[in-house]
């Protein structure tokens, strides 16, 4: 019985002292990926080029939003001037006159 007891505490011991170097190498894996990403990271920001993309995309985000706000405005003077205008002209017998029918689906219409 001793010995099953010894024999156990001993299996016990070298798991754990197993799963203790695979913890330990596992950290110093990690700490090198982030050593790695954070001299990725240092040398993209000494680039000159990354630099000005980054000035470009924050140009092109703020541009996107002046267009989007201005396609509201035209798409919503163009529902006004279709309740407003064409669908009062079309004949009372008329099938549909829902103005959603009329209006773009995309830019590009």
């Amino acid at each position: 019985m001793a010995t099953f007891q010894r024999s156990q505490q001993a299996l016990e011991t070298e798991a754990f002292r197993k799963l203790t170097a695979i913890r330990e190498m596992k950290a110093n894996q990690i700490e090198d990926y982030f050593r790695l990403i954070e001299g990725q990271i240092r040398l993209l920001s000494e680039d000159d080029s990354v630099a000005l993309a980054l000035l470009q995309f924050q140009k092109g985000t703020e541009d996107l939003a002046k267009v989007m706000s201005d396609e509201k405005t035209i798409r919503e003077g163009l529902r006004a001037y279709y309740e407003n205008e064409f669908i009062s002209r079309m004949p009372s017998s008329a099938a549909n006159k829902n103005v959603d029918r009329f209006l773009p689906d995309t830019q590009l219409a």
